[in-house]
């Protein structure tokens, strides 16, 4: 029997995301050669997989992702899950919540909690229209309602 070649990182990346090879050079043209050619390709490949499995993703969910924020190819797993971790555990989310807030916001697997995600829940939690706070379930709501909270975009948070 014959050895199966193994497939070149770029051909993994496209078909974990369901893009054409052509398709890789548009999301970044900063990104991409790194992504693609840079050393550590399969490792990205391999993380796209377990992100992949970690959520739920379909492979059209992953793509979107990846499209909103191209940057994304360039995180090893072992760096988003940790954080990945924390925030559901910070805001009481299950596997589904965190999926969807991750989908709506994949600029959330960049941030180092302790560094960026915790003051800003720390924040929230502060600031109410009465001043006396938000209870997690409530201040999870007000997250996954407005993922972009989590980036400090937006000044005000009741609604």
């Amino acid at each position: 029997p014959s050895l199966a070649q193994p497939r070149p990182p770029r051909r993994l990346i496209s078909l974990a995301l369901g893009l054409a090879l052509t398709g890789l050079r548009t999301l970044n043209p900063e990104v991409e050669p790194l992504v693609v050619h840079g050393r550590g390709a399969a490792n990205r490949w391999q993380s796209l997989r377990l992100l992949r499995a970690r959520l739920g993703l379909s492979q059209g969910e992953l793509k979107a992702a990846v499209l909103r924020w191209p940057q994304l190819l360039g995180f090893a797993y072992s760096d988003m899950a940790p954080s990945l971790a924390r925030v559901q555990e910070e805001l009481g989310l299950d596997d589904g919540q965190l999926s969807s807030l991750v989908a709506a916001l994949p600029q959330l697997l960049g941030l180092d909690f302790d560094a960026e995600v915790a003051p800003k829940l720390a924040a929230l939690r502060l600031r109410t229209e009465s001043g006396s706070g938000f209870c997690r379930a409530e201040l999870a709501a007000k997250v996954l309602a407005r993922p972009t909270l989590l980036l400090g975009l937006e000044e005000t948070c009741p609604r």
